[in-house]
């Protein structure tokens, strides 16, 4: 039995608690959130015990590891205190609002001998690598083009307090663009050429356009934002066909490959997004892993510098950044 520690009580935790309490190897065994109605409500509800304080949690000595599902900016607090704990952590993307804090953490993990992961979820699903060995097998030829798309209204998003405040770390760099811009990077890897535009109000970023350049011609455009009804899809073209990542394609559990070969790729795997991730997780600690094979520190730290890039460029700032 794997048993978790969880730093949050809405929203994600909620939704990622869902998918844990069915497997039979997990148990959520304690939870911590600023809000402490909502923390009892929380641990009624999954079978764990509640905690006034972080410090207390951090002394249960049933848990195996944490999982931070807190907004951006409570990211590196949580993750620091537990890491020079030795627990392991589990923390949630966007991982910090910027480059320095995730490298202080991941020196932290170092010192400490201790895991520590970004969860990115799109990186332990299987399509994401079908995709990506597609394109290193030359299935489409040359990639000549990549479009990738997390623009939804803001009629449709539930998390509106936190996402339109630039003291929680909102806009949709951060929360959306995070997402193409990853995808693109770990196909492609770290581009020659960053080019963002970004619309601003009341201290965030309501939609951004990124425009990636490589040596070898490949050219990227990923969009996020709040403003419209976008296709929340991907695309790659090549120079003998494309592969299409249908709608959502952070999370798509199938890929299109059409040109010389018609192919289609399905998820067969009986594990849930979430689950999966917290699955392979708890595997590499109980391995005696400090660093995850899927979702490297090097990866994180570089998606982090190019956010910065885009973040500079688009004049996105916040308040942690004027300290």
């Amino acid at each position: 039995m794997f048993r978790w520690g969880f730093v949050g009580s809405a929203g994600i935790a909620v939704t990622v608690a869902k998918e844990l309490e069915r497997n039979k190897d997990f148990k959520i065994v304690a939870v911590y959130s600023k809000n402490f109605e909502h923390c009892k409500k929380f641990s009624k509800r999954f079978g764990a015990t509640p905690y006034r304080t972080f410090e207390d949690m951090l002394a249960d000595k049933k848990i195996d590891a944490i999982y931070v599902a807190t907004p951006h900016t409570y990211h590196y607090y949580y993750s620091k205190r537990a890491l020079e704990k030795h627990i392991p952590v589990i923390c949630e993307k966007t991982l910090t609002l910027n480059l320095a804090s995730a490298e202080e953490l991941f020196k932290i993990a170092e010192e400490n001998q201790t895991y520590f992961v970004e969860a990115m979820w799109t990186w332990f699903n299987p399509t994401a690598y079908k995709v990506k060995e597609w394109i290193d097998q030359n299935r489409i030829g040359q990639v000549k083009t990549m479009k990738a798309d997390f623009t939804v209204p803001s009629l449709y998003i539930s998390r509106k307090e936190r996402l339109f405040s630039p003291e929680r770390g909102g806009g949709s760099l951060y929360d959306l663009g995070v997402y193409p811009v990853t995808y693109a990077y770990r196909l492609f890897g770290y581009p020659s050429k960053i080019t963002a535009k970004g619309k601003l109000k009341n201290g965030i970023d309501i939609s951004c356009r990124v425009e990636f350049e490589y040596e070898n011609g490949i050219k990227c455009v990923l969009t996020s934002g709040f403003n419209k009804i976008g296709l929340v899809n991907a695309t790659i073209k090549g120079s003998e066909g494309s592969i299409r990542v249908p709608t959502c394609f952070h999370s798509a559990r199938s890929a299109r490959l059409s040109g010389k070969d018609e192919l289609t790729y399905r998820d067969a795997e009986n594990l849930r997004l979430y689950e999966r991730e917290f699955v392979k997780t708890a595997q590499e600690i109980k391995a005696g892993l400090i660093k995850s094979e899927l979702v490297k520190p090097e990866d994180t730290l570089n998606v982090l510098k190019i956010l910065e890039e885009i973040k500079n460029q688009i004049g996105l700032v916040y308040p942690d950044d004027r300290k």
